[in-house]
C-alpha cells in the first residue's frame, strides 16, 4: 500500500513539474489560447464569395479573389498537420467548391488565396507559423476541422486526389476519382461511395475503412483495424497490429495479412476460385473450394484466426 501511495505521489509530482516547466517555455498564451477562428467560403469560376454570397470586400479580404473552374480541374492536393479533414461530393451541377472550418488565422489567410495551378488546386492548412509548438484542446474552442464540399456534375471525373494528414482524421463521401490516396499519421481514414481506378488508404495509428467502393483498393494500417465492405474489385489489405474485415459485393481476388490480428472475409456465393490461407498461431475455417476461376483469395496471419463464410 506505502508503495502504491509514494508511486502515486511520485507521478503528481511529476506532471506538476511538467506543467511549470510547459508554462515556464511555451508560455501561458501559447498553452491556453482564446477560441480558434471559423471561415466559410465559396469559390467558383465566377470568383470568390462569403456565406451569404456576396462578393467579399470587406476587412482582411478586400483585395481577394479566386476564380476555379471546377469543370477543369485534375488534381486537388489536401495537406494538413493538426485537424480533421471531411471531403463531401455533390452532384447539382453548381461547379463549385464549399471550404469551411475552423483554424488559426494563418491558416485561414492561406486559404482565402488559394488558387488552381495547371489544373491542380493545392488546400494547404498546415499551420506553419506554430509548428512545433504544444497545443492543448479544452472542448471544441481549439478543435481544428476543415470541410470541403465538391459541387459538380454527375459526369465529372476527377484525375487524383491526395490527402496527408499528420493528427486527425480524414473522411471523404462521393466522388468519381481515377486516383485517391489518403494518408492519416495519426486518426482514421474513412472513404465511402466512391468510384475510381485505385484507392489507397492508410493510417500509421488509426482505423482504416471503405465503404461501398467501387475501385481496386489498399488498404494498410500499422495500429488499427482495417474494415472494407461492399468491396467490387481487386483488394490488397493488411494491418500490423490489428483485425482485417472484408466484405465482397461482387467476385475478385483478395489478398490479406495481419502480424497480429484476425481476418474475416464475407464472400459472394458467385466466387468461385481458390485459397491460398496460412497462420502462424490461430484456427482457419473456409468453404470448399469450387475450381471454377483463376482468382485466389490469400490469406496471412502471424498470430490470429483465419475465417471466410460466403453470403
Amino acid at each position: 500500500m506505502n508503495w502504491n501511495r509514494a508511486t502515486m505521489n511520485m507521478v503528481g509530482i511529476v506532471c506538476i513539474v511538467a506543467g511549470v516547466a510547459g508554462l515556464i517555455y511555451y508560455g501561458p498564451n501559447q498553452l491556453f489560447k482564446s477560441q480558434l477562428p471559423s471561415y466559410e467560403y465559396r469559390i467558383s469560376a465566377e470568383g470568390s464569395q462569403d456565406a451569404s454570397g456576396q462578393e467579399k470586400g470587406a476587412d482582411k479580404t478586400s483585395d481577394y479573389e479566386s476564380r476555379i473552374d471546377v469543370r477543369e480541374l485534375e488534381s486537388i492536393v489536401i495537406n494538413a498537420d493538426y485537424g480533421d479533414v471531411k471531403v463531401s461530393w455533390i452532384n447539382d451541377n453548381k461547379n463549385m467548391i464549399e471550404l469551411k472550418g475552423q483554424a488559426p488565422e494563418a491558416v485561414i489567410n492561406r486559404i482565402r488565396d488559394v488558387q488552381a495551378e495547371n489544373g491542380t488546386l493545392e488546400l494547404n492548412f498546415e499551420d506553419n507559423d506554430n509548428a512545433g509548438w504544444l497545443n492543448i484542446n479544452i472542448g471544441n474552442t481549439q478543435r481544428r476541422y476543415h470541410e470541403i464540399i465538391i459541387h459538380t456534375s454527375e459526369n465529372f471525373v476527377l484525375d487524383n486526389l491526395s490527402s496527408k494528414v499528420s493528427a486527425g482524421t480524414f473522411e471523404m463521401t462521393g466522388g468519381h476519382i481515377k486516383q485517391l490516396e489518403a494518408l492519416s499519421n495519426l486518426g482514421r481514414v474513412k472513404v465511402k461511395n466512391v468510384t475510381g481506378d485505385v484507392v489507397k488508404l492508410r493510417s500509421d495509428s488509426g482505423q482504416v475503412v471503405a465503404d461501398n467502393v467501387d475501385a481496386e483498393i489498399e488498404a494498410s494500417s500499422s495500429l488499427g483495424s482495417v474494415e472494407l465492405n461492399q468491396t467490387k474489385k481487386n483488394v490488397q489489405a493488411s494491418a500490423n497490429a490489428g483485425s482485417v474485415s472484408i466484405v465482397q459485393a461482387a467476385a475478385h481476388p483478395i489478398d490479406a495479412e495481419s502480424q497480429l490480428g484476425s481476418v474475416n472475409i464475407r464472400i459472394v456465393p458467385e466466387y468461385n476460385g481458390k485459397f491460398d490461407l496460412k497462420t502462424e498461431l490461430g484456427s482457419v475455417s473456409a468453404p470448399n473450394e469450387k475450381h471454377g476461376s483463376d482468382m485466389v483469395i490469400k490469406v496471412r496471419t502471424e498470430a490470429g484466426s483465419i475465417k471466410i463464410v460466403e453470403k
